[in-house]
């Protein structure tokens, strides 16, 4: 097959063309054919039931007479088309119409011929006879016994008809040929000059240029449907892409802080000669520096690998109660430093198929975040039920709630709504915008979700839903 689309439909259009052209010049060829050999044999029909006639009305003259009878009636017919003939039961000729008659004497019938019916065949010319179709009957004579009549009819005009039937066919299905070619180069152009377009559009849309669109012919068609599933998707890349690049830019901005720290740090140390307890408090700094370095490309590398689903996830089933309250009494006490009052109600005893140190890891991201922007005391209140096949924890606070400018974007990498907040020795990665993206993306490979609602003032509902054990107790 050739590669070019426009070529295949070409050829398919003409395939296609051809092959009805010449079923319907075939049957029309056959219902030719047959309409006139039935009308020859409905013809030779009646000039046997004549001719038959005439030997049983002048049964008594001589067969001689009744040949010069014959002869004299059909002399005046154009072409000599029909004979009569008249043979005895072994096929040996009586009388013939035609003086020069050249057929087989004697004449042997194909099959035995009936009493009653009159037997229809066809012999094909030789070069000495042309082709004919004879009408035979075998009736009984009072005076010549068992006898057969017959007639025959010279095919040259069907023939002639047939072939120029031929011809006209031959002729139809090569004018066909040619214009459905035509016809199917022009259909197959003007069908594939919108992928033409959309072909030389998408060479030109490069990295730099992901704002380019492929363009559309405006007919609504299957090209129009494809072109917009191409822009969709072109649309998704370059957000895709626009994503990393803020990715990768927020990043090496968030890396370079304590990497600058840490050679001002190295600086400081050599640029003159320090004492013990000098380079001590270097390098206790640095190695806070480096902890921070570390866990922000941890973080980022779990980023990664939840992003790819390589993430291992070691389910088994846990209580999320017994989980729960684990947490906050780990940060009682630090809520009690804020003057924040932590209160658990977990009516029911609910389990989950979960990643334990992951969930717990989300759990304490969520508490921690509650209570470190809570912007004075107030109360975090923390719910756990189970219905419907999920497990949910509900995490409420009582603070300042987000600003409705940053709830969008809070789940973006590297996004944080107090943005004086920066990298300082002793503070940890949730607070250059990676915990709330970790948290998510931790609940996403478990088949969950993250819901944040806040109003401004008023505090913050969160609510984790994960997939709960089907026979989990009540």
């Amino acid at each position: 097959m050739p590669r070019s689309v426009r070529t295949r439909i070409t050829l398919l259009a003409t395939s296609v063309t051809l092959g009805i052209c010449i079923v319907v010049c075939t049957a029309l060829y056959i219902g030719l054919f047959l309409s006139l050999h039935r009308e020859v044999d409905a013809f030779l029909d009646g000039e046997v039931r004549e001719f038959q006639a005439i030997l049983e009305h002048e049964e008594d003259d001589e067969l001689k007479e009744i040949e010069r009878e014959i002869r004299n009636e059909l002399g005046g017919r154009p072409g000599g088309d029909l004979t009569f003939r008249l043979l005895d039961a072994q096929g040996r000729l009586l009388i013939t119409s035609d003086p020069t008659d050249s057929f087989p004497n004697p004449w042997v019938p194909a099959q035995p011929l009936s009493a009653t019916d009159a037997e229809h065949q066809t012999h094909s010319g030789n070069g000495l006879l042309p082709s004919l179709r004879f009408c035979s009957r075998r009736v009984t004579l009072r005076r010549h016994g068992d006898v057969i009549v017959q007639a025959t009819y010279r095919l040259d005009r069907v023939d002639r008809s047939l072939s120029v039937c031929r011809w006209v066919c031959f002729t139809a299905v090569l004018l066909a040929a040619i214009l459905s070619f035509l016809g199917g180069h022009m259909v197959a152009r003007n069908s594939m000059r919108p992928v033409a377009a959309m072909t030389q559009s998408a060479r030109s849309i490069t990295a730099k240029q992901l704002s380019l669109r492929v363009p559309r012919s405006g007919t609504n068609d299957e090209i129009d449907e494809l072109a917009n599933t191409l822009n969709n998707m072109l649309e998704r890349i370059e957000a895709g892409v626009q994503r990393i690049q803020q990715f990768t830019a927020d990043a090496a901005h968030e890396l370079r802080t304590p990497l600058t720290a840490l050679r001002g740090n190295a600086e400081f140390a050599l640029s003159q000669p320090r004492s013990v307890e000098q380079l001590k408090g270097v390098i206790e700094q640095s190695l806070d520096y480096y902890r921070i370095l570390s866990r922000v490309t941890d973080d980022l590398l779990l980023l990664a690998r939840l992003d790819a689903g390589q993430e291992p996830l070691q389910a088994e089933p846990c209580s999320l109660s017994l989980m729960v309250d684990e947490v906050v009494d780990l940060y009682r006490p630090l809520a009690a430093d804020h003057g924040i009052e932590i209160r658990v109600h977990s009516p029911d005893v609910v389990t989950a198929s979960i990643d334990a140190g992951k969930i717990r890891r989300v759990i304490s991201n969520l508490l921690d975040n509650a209570i470190k922007y809570m912007g004075g005391p107030g109360s975090v209140t923390i719910g756990l039920s189970g219905m419907n096949g999920t497990a949910t924890i509900h995490i409420d606070d009582t603070g300042s709630g987000i600003p409705p400018d940053d709830l969008p974007h809070i789940f973006e990498r590297f996004y944080r709504v107090d943005r004086a907040r920066s990298v300082t020795p002793g503070s940890d990665t949730r607070s250059i915008g990676l915990g709330l993206a970790i948290c998510r993306s931790i609940l996403h490979a478990h088949g969950g979700e993250l819901n944040i609602q806040s109003t401004q003032g008023k505090g913050t509902k969160v609510e984790v839903v994960l997939p709960r054990l089907p026979d989990s107790p009540r």
